[in-house]
């Protein structure tokens, strides 16, 4: 680990500290990961260093709380700038590489040797919920609103969150295990985004464990004693699903059937359409029987091969293009 020149400007004794993340201590029990992107977007330099903040964590044996010095946002997803320029030059294999990286970041964070937190405040969207959901907490201002909106720019979430929505669905009754898959797509399907920390709680982004800080001022304070609080537990990263049961073909018939009627009725575009089928193909975990039991690995492997599928049509292009010029998402 290099140990760079502290900042000034920021708050503890850094650690390590690249153009994209800092690391630091202000206490000898923790340490903290703060990104030093625009907006604190994920851009593959950020997620590198969210790689080798656990990696020290782990080392240390010290919580990792993933905190942004820079105000207002938690991380509004994963650098677009960096993914327009990969379509620019066909660089569609690092695209994947990216989203292998993306799911390496996150799968990081939740099995990680110590706990690691999220302390969120305002946007948490796309890439920036995928990281906070794979923390084993979140703690968050009542603010703050999350969801994963990739379908707006022509994509899927790839960075592991649309395995964990099937993951979380899995987590219940078999019996219900259709209805329940459902509720975490149209979230998806919509780009919809909690208003806030208790709509948040309601579509089950966060969960009975995590924490809302109601003095914004005190969020980093609050997830630094809820980091002493896990490791004081006896701490124990959760085992690798390996038994994951999905929908499959079911599913996906059930999903195309509801899209049918949305195509029909004109409530989304053509694009829409075609790029929730992809997705209804991820998060069903593909043709496969109903309650058929999958890996992680599956499910990632299916969200890089939809999400470089997307990145390769002109359609999504423009999406992306028009985001980025207009900060708005372009109905195509």
């Amino acid at each position: 680990m290099r140990k760079e020149s502290e900042t000034a400007t920021q708050p503890g004794e850094t650690l390590f500290e690249t153009a994209a993340v800092r690391l630091w201590q202000d206490t000898d029990d923790l340490v903290v990961l703060s990104f030093k992107s625009k907006m604190n977007a994920a851009s593959t330099a950020v997620l590198d260093g969210v790689i080798e903040a656990v990696a020290f964590a782990e080392q240390q044996q010290k919580p990792l709380i993933i905190w942004q010095s820079q105000p207002p946002h938690f991380c509004v997803g994963a650098n677009l700038t960096e993914f327009s320029d990969f379509i620019a030059d066909v660089r569609f294999d690092a695209i994947e590489a990216a989203v292998a990286k993306f799911q390496q970041a996150s799968l990081a964070l939740r099995y990680a040797s110590i706990p690691t937190l999220a302390a969120m405040r305002g946007l948490s969207l796309g890439g920036g919920c995928e990281l906070a959901m794979h923390c084993d907490r979140r703690v968050v201002t009542e603010d703050s609103r999350m969801g994963l909106v990739e379908l707006k720019v022509g994509l899927i979430p790839a960075g592991a969150g649309t395995k964990e929505f099937a993951l979380r669905a899995a987590s219940g009754s078999t019996t219900n295990l259709l209805a329940q898959l459902q509720f975490y797509y149209w979230q998806i399907a919509r780009a919809e985004v909690a208003t806030d920390a208790a709509d948040a709680r309601k579509r089950k982004l966060l969960t009975a464990s995590d924490i809302t800080c109601e003095q914004p001022e005190q969020l980093l304070e609050t997830a630094k004693q809820q980091a002493r609080e896990l490791l004081a537990s006896d701490y124990q990263p959760p085992e690798r699903a390996t038994q994951i049961p999905v929908v499959g073909a079911k599913g996906i018939d059930v999903l195309q059937a509801q899209l049918n009627d949305d195509l029909a009725a004109e409530r989304i575009s053509a694009y829409d359409y075609q790029i929730a089928q992809q997705l209804a193909v991820v998060i069903c975990g593909g043709e496969i029987d109903f309650a058929t039991e999958v890996d992680e690995q599956h499910l990632l492997q299916l969200e890089r091969q939809h999400f470089v599928m997307l990145a390769k049509n002109a359609l999504t292009h423009l999406r992306i293009q028009y985001m980025l010029q207009h900060g708005k998402p372009l109905q195509n």
